[in-house]
């Protein structure tokens, strides 16, 4: 009995782990073509596109949340920007506009999770090594982003050397 109830109270404790949240773009295969197309070089794999919710250097206990299950549809718009972040703003990304996905940003930065940016922008990755000369005058894809499930993983500081 005694070992039953340890290995109870095992599973009802804390996960504390740094924490890195995304949401993979189910219909990437359409903005890689639309890159393609508008002289994006070097597009990341359909595979790797995806939306960042949250990534936490600091260790968040990952039992107070559960993770979103249902695909989540970002409409066709003509809203969008095409943005460059980073030190040295190579990273050319697709920025777009998500109360839900701000929301639930808010919702893991109320748990404890640390950003280390000045703002939440949600936005889709396009290029990590921009040999994208014209992106400036590129019309930003309109149509729609599905994401799919929430995928929760301890979060890398080193992600960018596992990509290159």
């Amino acid at each position: 009995m005694h070992k039953y109830l340890m290995k109870l109270i095992d599973l009802f404790e804390s996960k504390q782990d740094t924490l890195y949240v995304s949401r993979p773009l189910l219909n990437a295969e359409e903005v890689w073509e639309w890159a393609r197309k508008n002289g994006c070089k070097t597009p990341l794999e359909p595979e790797d596109m995806h939306v960042t919710i949250a990534h936490s250097k600091t260790p968040v206990d990952w039992l107070l949340i559960r993770p979103k299950k249902r695909e989540l549809v970002i409409p066709e718009t003509n809203d969008r920007k095409l943005l460059a972040f980073g030190e040295e703003e190579t990273t050319i990304v697709l920025s777009f506009e998500s109360k839900k996905l701000e929301d639930r940003w808010m919702e893991f930065c109320s748990l404890g999770a640390k950003w280390d940016f000045p703002e939440y922008i949600p936005h889709v990755s396009i290029t990590y090594n921009s040999e994208w000369s014209n992106w400036e005058d590129v019309m930003p894809y309109s149509g729609e982003l599905i994401l799919g499930p929430e995928k929760f993983e301890p979060f890398v500081d080193n992600w960018s050397e596992d990509k290159n």
